[in-house]
């Protein structure tokens, strides 16, 4: 006998936002401050005995600082700031009030987060989250890491001083973080 419920959600969340291949002979660093985010939406969960599946419906924000020097010791800061729409299709185990679970993500980019990345970032991709939760009547807390599988831009377009410069490195989107829901139901 299966059991319907379906409720809301909040997220706080810590960015875990990466850079990697770096290639440019003009930029000796690029750095990134990681800050907290957000995410709101809805739950939905299908439970057959002990096991579940929860597709979710999420608006996500990602914030971050973006520093880069160019080989003459000159920085450039700019902010990073992105939307997504995430729905995660979860399958879980439910163990009396905890409950274990993991699935793909997929992602949908409102928009490119820092003008460097306009020319090369994707509008989606797919990502993985693992987490275990708690359950106290109807409010759920769960902690959970997102990891990403795909890149979000693969070069920047970077102003340091009067210079502009096209330099290629991988950007990556992930994240980990607290959830508190509510569900309605049985």
């Amino acid at each position: 006998q299966a059991q319907l419920e379906v409720g809301v959600k909040g997220f706080f969340m810590q960015s875990d936002i990466s850079l990697s291949d770096l290639e440019s002979v003009n930029v000796s660093a690029v750095t990134i401050k990681n800050k907290p985010g957000y995410r709101v939406g809805f739950t939905s969960r299908i439970t057959i005995l002990k096991f579940y599946i929860q597709p979710e419906f999420i608006f996500t924000q990602f914030n971050a600082e973006i520093k880069a020097t160019n080989t003459d010791g000159l920085e450039s800061n700019s902010y990073y700031l992105l939307h997504r729409f995430d729905v995660p299709i979860l399958v879980g185990i439910k163990l009396k009030d905890f409950r274990v679970f993991a699935g793909p993500v997929a992602t949908f980019n409102l928009n490119s987060a820092a003008p460097m990345f306009d020319d090369t970032w994707e509008k989606g991709s797919w990502n993985l989250m693992a987490g275990v939760g708690y359950s106290v009547k109807k409010l759920e807390f769960s902690i959970y890491y997102e990891w990403a599988t795909e890149h979000y831009a693969d070069n920047a377009v970077l102003t340091i001083g009067d210079e502009v410069y096209d330099v290629p490195l991988t950007v990556k989107n992930s994240n980990f973080g607290v959830s508190v829901g509510y569900l309605f139901g049985n």
